[in-house]
């Protein structure tokens, strides 16, 4: 009894550690090299102090530089004691120590059970934010080695034992690249390309979600699309190619960057439409309420695109013919439709639904 008690005791004095990481005043003095250290070394012997501890961690960049950016501005007796100036030094101070904090996190990621680590990408999030551009493409181009690397050995595994263990690892290390992405300089952008043209090849249906997450994810930046689209015809190839292998729990990521590559089409690239409408047809009758939900937008973001590209695109009907149709709303129609006649009873269900 005695022992719970001390213990509850300890845990309510971890518990403040938070709030002693909100605003300090005094970060450059106290947050020494020595205990970076100390709670680093925490973070890894003492798995249930994991998430007081990235949590205070975070609060110490997300409260300066919410702080710097604004927020308390009607507090003119806290901006009198802690001038903006002073939360911006603080910023500085800890872009120093974020390079290694970054690698402990990754570390201590790749250790923590999948289901209770997402505050741990949280937190690497938020020192991403204040990492400068050159320390993000080196600590990019070190996860992309290990990634390497982990792949090779799932390879060598598989070979040497046909029920090998789930690649976690791998699987893993491409969470820190979605997360990543973000923050990454656009000459790392041919590495992201390349991940996802060989990782999207695995059986594993972890590694494939995350792999069709990279190019959702690109997308959403306006120098990722640029990429995005500059790649075009590489990924739509890589996506059709692969349309075979595709894990059921993979499912509605494929879709989110079939989605993301179809709203990026150019006017001569519509044939890629036609190509993959059945995926996405027989995708609204699938099982996941997600998955049908992403294969209606997928549906409605096609239309929209032919309607956009009406008198200016075209649609080549045939690989093996020179024969064009003209873009348009109604030819869309005529696409979908076609599945009416289809073999099974699940693609003529699945294209009245669609």
């Amino acid at each position: 009894v005695q022992l719970r008690v001390i213990q509850t005791v300890v845990d309510q004095i971890w518990s403040l550690l938070p709030h002693f990481a909100e605003l300090p005043k005094d970060l450059r003095k106290s947050f020494t090299d020595e205990f970076a250290q100390e709670l680093c070394s925490l973070l890894y012997s003492k798995p249930d102090l994991r998430t007081t501890i990235c949590n205070s961690l975070k609060m110490l960049v997300e409260s300066n530089l919410l702080y710097s950016q604004g927020a308390l501005a009607e507090d003119i007796i806290l901006h009198e004691q802690f001038p903006v100036e002073e939360a911006k030094k603080n910023l500085e101070y800890l872009t120093t120590k974020s390079s290694n904090l970054l690698a402990v996190f990754f570390n201590v990621y790749t250790q923590t059970s999948p289901g209770s680590r997402g505050f741990i990408l949280e937190t690497i999030e938020s020192y991403l934010k204040i990492t400068t551009a050159e320390d993000i493409e080196k600590t990019f181009n070190n996860v992309c080695t290990l990634l390497k690397n982990s792949m090779e050995e799932d390879a060598s595994n598989n070979k040497s034992n046909k029920n090998g263990a789930v690649p976690q690892l791998t699987s893993t290390l491409l969470d820190i690249v979605i997360t990543m992405v973000n923050y990454l300089p656009p000459s790392s952008y041919f590495a992201l390309f390349s991940i996802f043209d060989t990782t999207i090849k695995s059986p594993n249906n972890l590694i494939q979600k995350r792999s069709y997450r990279i190019i959702s994810k690109l997308s959403e930046l306006p120098t990722g699309s640029e990429a995005v689209a500059t790649h075009i015809c590489a990924i739509e190839n890589t996506i059709i190619g692969n349309s075979h292998t595709v894990q059921a729990a993979s499912r509605a990521s494929r879709l989110e960057a079939i989605n993301t590559v179809v709203n990026l089409l150019p006017s001569d690239h519509l044939n890629f439409i036609v190509k993959v409408v059945s995926e996405v047809i027989l995708a609204t009758k699938d099982v996941n309420e997600k998955t049908r939900d992403i294969a209606f937008a997928t549906l409605i973001a096609m239309g929209h695109k032919m309607q956009k590209e009406s008198g200016v695109g075209v649609i080549k009907m045939d690989e093996e013919s020179n024969e064009v149709q003209p873009a348009n709303i109604s030819e869309f129609f005529k696409i979908v439709s076609v599945g009416l006649i289809g073999e099974s009873q699940h693609m003529v269900s699945s294209t009245i639904t669609a």
